[in-house]
């Protein structure tokens, strides 16, 4: 059996209140996949994979990253990428690069993931962006999550 989180939990987990990620939810299309069971009825249940999707949203919101920029990092391979990250414990030194600007609507040309910082130094030399430090964000998700899975 998985570990399943209401959104109350899922709002301590993340440091932020439950309105903003039922709005962020329904922005990005995150949604609660576990299917509740008791007595409170059919309410669903966040899984891990979920929170990590709302976490991430709430950080790269936090960052500066626009709508459209996090919906783009949300769909792409990199989320899946940040995702694995957290079950290897690899997250360390990660940093997600978005570079080139292009308008309200259209988001970054390129986002990425980089390894270091002078890499994500080099991909800003030609183009303007954003440098969001994720493996912080990985890394204290995964402690905050194995320390509320242990009670």
């Amino acid at each position: 059996m998985s570990a399943q989180f209401e959104i109350h939990q899922v709002s301590g987990l993340l440091g932020t209140g439950v309105l903003r990620l039922n709005k962020l939810g329904a922005r990005y299309k995150i949604t609660a996949s576990v299917e509740g069971r008791g007595k409170r009825g059919s309410r669903r249940h966040f899984s891990v994979q979920d929170i990590c999707r709302l976490g991430l949203a709430v950080w790269l919101s936090n960052a500066g990253l626009r709508g459209p920029a996090i919906r783009d990092v949300l769909r792409r391979r990199v989320s899946r990428e940040l995702l694995s990250d957290l079950k290897t414990g690899s997250e360390r030194n990660r940093f997600l690069v978005a570079v080139g600007f292009r308008g309200t609507k259209q988001g970054y040309k390129r986002v990425q993931l980089v390894n270091s910082l002078e890499r994500a130094q080099a991909a800003l030399r030609r183009d303007s962006g954003v440098v969001v430090p994720v493996g912080e964000f990985l890394g204290a998700l995964a402690a905050r999550l194995e320390s509320f899975t242990k009670f």
